[in-house]
């Protein structure tokens, strides 16, 4: 369960940075969704070394004098937070306490809009080895489950965690996933659509991932409708173990009129012949950087330095290389060892008009999945 704080209804975050008038009429009329004006604290909670507490919130904007000093009151002691991380999406706080806590604590956050009881929870499990994390919302479950059988059973993940943001279906989702993953309800307004600079909601929910469970894993990146397809084992290997893989894609084939209803990943093994050289997704090991969506900001570490030279490394390969795809960032894995493939198909739609069912596909624009036939057979070429 989350600490979360809300700020008085009197009060509201204003907008990040200011709507153009096309944007604020659309927003006005409910287009875009809904803006998270109210949320103060996302969480406060304890990591995995059950000693440091963390507050990660959403930009403050105009809320910093509603939020910030912060105090934590434990068995009478009051103890400041320091600001550990400003984002321009997120901030994080953290308190390391006097000593490890070994059962649950009741206490007390005081920030200045007020008082809040609040219970840390004693982590008696930590979570190592490959975590794949996303944020969803009113997927059909078997496109989840087939997701994570996939991701299971071509990496060997370890840990799913899947954070809800207000499915419709939320009860049947976490019976259905019961043993097979972590649902965390993750209810925050996702933003308008496509204003980027205003919607915090999936960072908030990456970050929060990373801070509270992360810290000791493998980061796997990728959406329900994504999956990651690696040419043989040993490149397998090769983006698990690297301290950051950032990956291109391809965009999977459209919806056919012959689609089954109950369609899933199977049923699209064709893919267009053109990667998409944006909307880059990543592995990363989970105290090298915090996490945005698709891509990572390293902390000044031995990964940021090993990052620095990579990247230089590779910027001029690509300069002395003659292959058109030089305009592909610098530290993007090669798309002929690895890729992952966006499935349209497989969406609810929730952010924009339904797709349209096609005749027949392009084959001038797409073809055969040569990775997606070994994983799921020829079946429907």
């Amino acid at each position: 369960m989350l600490n979360t704080i809300l700020t008085d209804p009197s009060v509201k975050r204003s907008f990040k940075k200011a709507l153009s008038k096309d944007a604020q009429d659309k927003y006005n009329s409910g287009e875009l969704g809904e803006y998270d004006d109210r949320t103060l604290i996302y969480d406060v909670f304890l990591q995995q070394d059950n000693q440091t507490v963390v507050v990660i919130t959403p930009p403050p904007v105009n809320l910093s004098s509603k939020l910030w000093p912060m105090f934590l009151v434990v068995d009478g002691e009051r103890k400041a937070f320091s600001l550990a991380l400003k984002d321009r999406k997120f901030n994080v706080y953290k308190l390391k306490l006097d000593a490890m806590i070994s059962s649950n604590v009741v206490c007390e956050l005081s920030v200045p809009q007020g008082d809040y009881k609040i219970e840390l929870e004693f982590r008696d499990n930590k979570a190592e080895g490959l975590a794949l994390v996303t944020l969803q919302k009113n997927n059909s479950i078997r496109w989840i489950e087939d997701w994570i059988d996939f991701y299971r059973r071509e990496y060997n993940v370890d840990h799913v965690f899947i954070y809800d943001n207000n499915s419709d279906n939320y009860a049947e989702l976490s019976e259905a996933l019961r043993g097979k993953a972590t649902l965390i309800p993750w209810g925050f307004p996702y933003g308008p659509y496509y204003q980027h600079d205003n919607s915090f909601c999936q960072i908030g929910a990456l970050n929060h991932f990373k801070y509270k469970y992360g810290d000791h894993c493998t980061i796997l990146n990728f959406d329900i409708d994504e999956l990651l397809f690696c040419r043989d084992q040993d490149v397998k290997k090769e983006v698990l173990s690297r301290y950051y893989t950032r990956i291109n894609s391809y965009q999977g084939s459209s919806l056919l009129a012959s689609t089954p209803s109950d369609y899933s990943f199977k049923h699209f093994i064709y893919r267009e012949k053109k990667s998409r050289n944006c909307a880059y997704k990543y592995i990363v090991k989970g105290d090298a950087a915090y996490l945005r969506v698709h891509a990572v900001k390293f902390f000044q570490n031995k990964y940021f330095y090993l990052h620095k030279v990579e990247s230089w490394l590779r910027s001029i390969g690509n300069l002395m290389s003659k292959k058109k795809s030089k305009h592909v960032k610098s530290d993007v894995f090669p798309i002929e060892k690895a890729y992952f493939v966006h499935y349209t198909p497989i969406t609810t739609s929730w952010k924009e008009n339904d797709r349209e069912k096609v005749g027949s596909l392009d084959l001038d624009k797409y073809q055969l999945d040569t990775l997606a036939v070994k994983v799921f057979g020829d079946e429907y070429i």
